[in-house]
């Protein structure tokens, strides 16, 4: 089972285990997943075959982050990187569009044993604030999760179909110390996720979380690019239009002539010229 080196020339009573973690496999104890090492066993076949000839992948971790994530595989390696104490924040969410069906999600922290942790898990509507408005795809209540190093958990999702979703984590409100929750941080933003804390978009880094899938995938298989929200629209606005208007047009008043200036020059320049030709005809009657 073991993929490294090591003496194995034991008393065998016992069962000895290495200090790291061996892939396409996993091991329990008490029913309790093992996350600090591989105990010593193996499979016989006949003929000549390399361990990875002969063990698939039964599920693969598609981390959320797209830079190396081979630090997991050392117990206690998270210590080294920026956290969050979920306790202390009102909520952490990551957006992802799934290109194939997942069947869970899986999270690594650590810190004391914590319960109470809520795991909310949204399908995409419109953006991200109704996304997380609407009625849950699924809820997952944690009585047990994390430890004095780094662990998993599994959030079970069943098998969910390709699509965007949202997944928020929220605490309990019990901030006591049994309860101390840390999620790391990579220091760089990834490509096809987005994340928030209190519902503000993280953005000076990916914290260490991803998806599960059946068999081998690579996190370009599996992740796509997000959808974006819908650009806002606008209405064109419009001028309001108005009719031109005229004035009705009015025939002149023949009956009542006008009056004042003009009607008095003109009742002058008459009177003026009837005298005048009063005074020509006495003139005439003089000469006589």
């Amino acid at each position: 089972m073991y993929e490294g080196t090591g003496d194995t020339s034991y008393d065998d009573a016992r069962i000895w285990r290495f200090r790291t973690l061996s892939k396409n496999i996993e091991q329990y104890l008490d029913d309790t997943w093992v996350h600090n090492g591989t105990f010593e066993g193996g499979l016989l076949i006949e003929g000549d075959y390399s361990r990875d000839d002969v063990f698939k992948a039964l599920e693969s971790y598609i981390p959320f982050y797209d830079g190396d994530i081979s630090f997991i595989n050392d117990r206690g390696a998270l210590s080294e990187y920026p956290w969050i104490r979920l306790a202390d924040e009102e909520s952490f969410a990551v957006l992802f569009n799934a290109k194939i069906p997942f069947k869970g999600i899986q999270v690594y922290a650590d810190g004391p044993t914590s319960s109470g942790n809520y795991y909310i898990l949204y399908k995409w509507d419109t953006d991200y604030e109704t996304t997380i408005s609407k009625a849950p795809v699924l809820s997952e209540v944690t009585n047990n999760f994390g430890g004095f190093f780094y662990e998993k958990y599994v959030f079970e999702a069943g098998e969910q179909e390709p699509g965007q979703y949202v997944l928020k984590l929220v605490h309990n409100g019990n901030a006591d110390a049994t309860h101390k929750l840390n999620l790391h941080r990579h220091g760089n933003v990834s490509e096809n996720v987005e994340m928030y804390l209190n519902d503000e978009l993280v953005t000076d880094g990916t914290y260490e979380l991803g998806l599960l899938v059946d068999g081998e995938s690579s996190r370009a298989d599996v992740l796509g690019e997000l959808i974006p929200p819908p650009e806002p629209t606008t209405e064109p606005t419009t001028e309001p239009t108005t009719e031109p208007t005229t004035e009705p047009a009015t025939e002149p008043d023949t009956e009542n002539p006008p009056t004042g200036d003009d009607g008095f020059g003109f009742v002058t320049v008459l009177s003026f010229a009837t005298a005048a030709a009063v005074l020509y005809k006495k003139r005439k009657i003089l000469k006589i």
